[in-house]
């Protein structure tokens, strides 16, 4: 309905410099600039589009950490199910490992990556170099840290660099609560969760916060309403629309051409909004228009 207000104000502001063009007139730069603003609305609509389409196409989860912290064990748990090979030998896991489940009417893809840390291994660097690009890919990380042990210098350069670069996404985990706690293990995070695969209360507390982490999510797309294929579809085609108008408001700026451009684009924006323009409509517009002037 912005676009839409948009687009008729733009229209009023072309029909009254046809009208008054004799008297000096114009107000080619106010379409000009509303025009620019539209283009800018629908950019952010379009990375709407997007970020919507990922998130129906399955929420991205990644669990991250250095070796042995936990998170195949903690990758089981959530898909109650055994996915991943769980051992007490630091790299265990060497590739990517991919699972999905429902939760609350969401669609959660679950990754499993190898452990972060220095190693000359060829193979395992490849899967590190894999877990970072998940990191990268993910809508949410779950940062596990091994908390029965102390956190080495060289894992702690790793995880901060996590940290620097994905803090909006992550979400900390500090695992084996179960066993004896390590000295001096500096927690990352305000809201850190510390909980053990085998604490089913823990387990839906962490489950919990996911769920409200991926309403976060949601709520950034700040949009009215989500768009479907065929709205994206009538959004390009009026981004085009607009875009092949712009040089018609250079100077001198034919206004009668201009208007059935504008028209043209409002048809096609009704294709969205499911809304025909009425006459009604169109006088309040220059009612208000008019009272402005």
């Amino acid at each position: 309905e912005l676009l839409q207000k948009d687009l008729l104000r733009s229209i009023a502001w072309c029909e009254v410099s046809f009208e008054f063009l004799d008297e000096g007139e114009e107000f080619g730069s106010q379409i000009r600039i509303s025009l620019e603003e539209m283009l800018v609305k629908i950019e952010h609509l379009k990375e709407t589009f997007n970020a919507q389409q990922q998130i129906k196409n399955g929420i991205k989860i990644a669990l991250i950490g250095s070796v042995n912290a936990g998170k195949s064990s903690l990758f089981n748990a959530l898909l109650k199910q055994k996915r991943a090979i769980v051992t007490d030998i630091p790299g265990t896991t060497r590739d990517v490992i991919e699972a999905g489940m429902y939760y609350k009417g969401n669609y959660w893809t679950l990754t499993d990556t190898a452990g972060l840390r220095t190693t000359n291994d060829s193979i395992e660097q490849e899967g590190i170099r894999r877990s970072c690009e998940e990191a990268h890919k993910a809508d949410i990380i779950l940062l596990v840290h091994d908390s029965s042990r102390a956190t080495s210098s060289a894992e702690k350069v790793i995880y901060d660099d996590m940290c620097k670069n994905y803090e909006k996404k992550i979400i900390y985990i500090y695992s084996k609560a179960d066993l004896p706690q390590g000295e001096n293990i500096s927690r990352e995070g305000s809201n850190a969760l510390t909980l053990s695969v085998s604490d089913k209360t823990s387990l839906d507390f962490l489950m919990t916060t996911i769920d409200e982490k991926i309403a976060a999510l949601f709520a950034v797309l700040d949009s009215p309403f989500l768009l479907n294929k065929r709205h994206y579809g009538v959004l390009l085609h009026l981004e085009q629309k607009i875009t092949a108008l712009m040089p018609l408001l250079k100077e001198p700026i034919h206004y009668e051409i201009v208007s059935y451009h504008l028209q043209d684009a409002l048809t096609t924006l009704s294709e969205l909004t499911g809304k025909s323009i009425s006459e009604a409509a169109l006088d309040l517009v220059f009612k208000e228009f008019c009272v402005g002037k």
